[in-house]
């Protein structure tokens, strides 16, 4: 037997012990190493991400920034929808030629498609309802023509609401340009808050005004179904506001065809004609007294009381002047001039205190002759010859056709129209005599009085199919003559046709020498304005007056317009607006001033 086989082993020596120590700990250190450098490549790869992440947010907010700006302009207003801001730019835009909107909206699809772009790039882009998608199918809508005249306001809301769903804020974008301004109109919900001449819509078939201005403004409204009617409305020159007044019991009960068809003194309550033309009796708006009962051809109703009506007899087949001082009975006498004067509802009419007669005298000359109403004595004065006519009047026969005889009044002058075969003529009372007529060369229109000028606005609608061919034209006409003058439709319509009237809704008054155009700009253009001198019409800026697309906050698919009518004074018109919430008026002076109407009852 080996003897040193059979001997123990030796104990480890200690410089095995340090190689088993040291071997351990390069491989801790050789671990920490590799932790280290995977913790500073993950580092670096978390660094890469974060940063690619903010260039994302910054190319998508920069995008989202860019379209805001260019599409809205400065930043919503706490009660605004972006579809709402929009359809305010729109109003704009659209009343613009196309160099001045500068490519609006139209320029802006670029950045909506950036911002598709930049949301799909950065992988947000999951399904069919996203923020990417509804900016691209902005940018399409965008791109299409005309679409500065098209409803984009469920495109623009789908990106703006997904935008906010998305955390996604607009970033700075001073660089692009702005859209036109935004448009300031009225809408159905501020005409709501004010106050109306009535609460609830009727047809303006039953809005009847004076048709021999004077310098108050009367509107008379006869529907049974008015609140408070029937009523009539005064609106003064030097007053803000209107004063509505319902007509007392004895003229409103059981009383049929109350109309306007006389003259009063500025302060004094007009006379209320009843039935046909009076038949049914001619009252006092104010205390419904009783003044007359027969059918007329005008009356005057003077500040301090005192009344006279001019009429038709029938059982005699007379033509009669009466006149009724306060507290005392009527006065009436025959009218037996020396000339014939044919059918008195075409040749006689009093305004004011005055008859204005058309007769033929025994030497078949044609004239227009005047006469004065007196307080004592003789109810009319003694005829007194105005000058010639030189053409008959042209009968149509229609059941609205107006009386041939019409006038106006100022603090200035009187005026009074005449109608011919294919010309009016006007005479005017200066100083208190009359002047030789002068001629408009055109018939027919709304006469106005300014000063000592007349104007006569006449409005020539070509139906809705070519609108944009309807005519205004305008005579102002002095004791020396007249100066007459036209304008079409599409003169001021920047070859945009689609912005002609709609539905007939186009009417033009003068108002101390300018021309006062208000329509229904197409389907989308709202209710705008005209307001300039007749021969600077087409180049002056229209004014948005109603937005009739816009109720409850919302952009609407239905105009809530329904009518309009102007009518005009010396220093102010009226413009008479029916809607979904009621009728409203708005006060237009001759500075262009526009201001609802507050009405007192």
């Amino acid at each position: 037997m080996n003897a040193e086989a059979d001997e123990p082993l030796p104990p480890p020596s200690d410089d095995l012990g340090a190689m088993v120590a040291a071997q351990k700990q390069r491989r801790v250190r050789v671990a920490v190493g590799a932790a280290l450098v995977v913790a500073v490549v993950g580092g670096a790869l978390f660094a890469v991400n974060a940063q690619q992440e903010r260039k994302a947010d910054e190319r998508i907010s920069h995008a989202f920034g860019s379209l805001s700006r260019c599409l809205l302009g400065v930043p919503l207003e706490a009660s605004e929808t972006a579809g709402s801001r929009v359809r305010r730019v729109q109003l704009t835009a659209t009343a613009l030629a196309d160099e001045q909107r500068a490519s609006w909206p139209e320029g802006c699809n670029v950045f909506a498609y950036q911002l598709d772009e930049g949301l799909r790039d950065a992988g947000r882009s999951k399904g069919d309802a996203d923020l990417a998608h509804a900016a691209a199918a902005l940018g399409k809508a965008l791109k299409e023509p005309q679409s500065f005249n098209t409803d984009l306001t469920k495109r623009v809301d789908e990106v703006w609401s997904f935008a906010k769903l998305e955390n996604v804020t607009a970033g700075p974008a001073v660089e692009v340009p702005a859209p036109p301004g935004l448009a300031t109109a009225l809408d159905a919900d501020g005409l709501g808050r004010g106050t109306p001449l009535a609460s609830k819509a009727f047809s303006f078939k039953a809005l009847y005004t004076e048709p021999h201005p004077g310098l108050d403004l009367r509107i008379l409204v006869d529907d049974q179904g008015a609140a408070g009617g029937p009523f009539v409305c005064t609106v003064r020159r030097a007053a803000a506001g209107a004063t509505c007044t319902a007509l007392p019991p004895a003229v409103s009960a059981s009383k049929q065809g109350l109309r306007l068809l006389g003259t009063a003194d500025d302060g004094a309550a007009p006379l209320v004609f009843a039935g046909n033309r009076g038949s049914e009796g001619i009252f006092r708006a104010d205390t419904g007294e009783a003044v007359e009962h027969y059918y007329a051809y005008g009356g005057y109703a003077a500040a301090d009381g005192f009344s006279a009506v001019l009429g038709w007899r029938e059982k005699e087949r007379e033509l009669v002047a009466s006149r009724k001082l306060p507290g005392a009975a009527t006065t009436e006498a025959k009218l037996d001039p020396p000339f014939r004067t044919g059918n008195p509802y075409y040749s006689a009419q009093m305004l004011w205190d005055g008859v204005l007669l058309r007769g033929v005298t025994k030497d078949n000359r044609r004239r227009l002759f005047a006469l004065q109403v007196a307080r004592s004595g003789n109810v009319l004065g003694e005829p007194v010859d105005v000058g010639e006519l030189s053409e008959p009047g042209l009968v149509q026969g229609g059941v609205d056709e107006p009386p041939h005889i019409t006038g106006c009044k100022t603090a200035e002058a009187m005026v009074a129209r005449v109608k011919g075969h294919d010309n009016d003529f006007m005479s005017f009372r200066l100083g208190g005599k009359w002047s030789e007529p002068v001629s408009p060369e055109l018939t027919g229109g709304t006469l106005s009085c300014s000063k000592a000028t007349a104007a006569v606005t006449r409005v020539e609608p070509a139906g809705d199919a070519q609108s944009y061919r309807t005519s205004i034209r305008q005579a102002h006409c002095t004791s020396a003559g007249c100066k007459t003058e036209m304008v079409r439709m599409e003169q001021l319509l920047h070859h945009h046709m689609e912005f002609a009237p709609r539905d007939g809704h186009v009417d033009g008054v003068d108002v101390d020498g300018k021309l006062l155009l208000v329509w229904a700009a197409g389907e989308r253009g709202g209710l705008r304005m005209r307001f300039a001198p007749i021969d600077a019409i087409a180049t002056a800026p229209d004014v948005i007056l109603y937005d009739d697309l816009v109720k409850d906050g919302q952009v609407q698919g239905l105009s809530t317009l329904l009518d309009l009518k102007l009518f005009s004074r010396e220093g102010f018109a009226l413009l008479v607006v029916s809607t979904v919430t009621g009728v409203h008026g708005l006060r237009i002076d001759a500075d262009g001033k526009v201001t609802p109407v507050v009405v007192t009852r």
